[in-house]
């Protein structure tokens, strides 16, 4: 709850009631919010598309089906040692 108050404090999310609900809020992001958000995703694919650059489609799958795997195998050997 301290992380939505600090939200709303600096206008980034607002919290409306809910009609059916009187004891529950929806949260929303503000248009500053949105705004940022838009910015964060813009640059987000500019740098993926830059980390990536010179790799196959093919090679990237192959690579991360790989970690999915090596993944699977971490998660399923702490199953087996516990």
């Amino acid at each position: 709850m301290r992380l939505l108050d600090g939200l709303e404090r600096n206008g980034m999310v607002e919290r409306r009631a809910v009609a059916a609900d009187r004891r529950a809020r929806q949260v929303f992001l503000t248009p500053m919010a949105r705004a940022q958000a838009e910015d964060i995703l813009a640059f987000l694919a500019e740098l993926r598309a830059d980390i990536l650059q010179g790799i196959a489609p093919q090679d990237l799958e192959l690579a991360l089906s790989v970690l999915r795997r090596t993944s699977r195998n971490i998660a399923a050997g702490r199953s087996t040692a516990s």
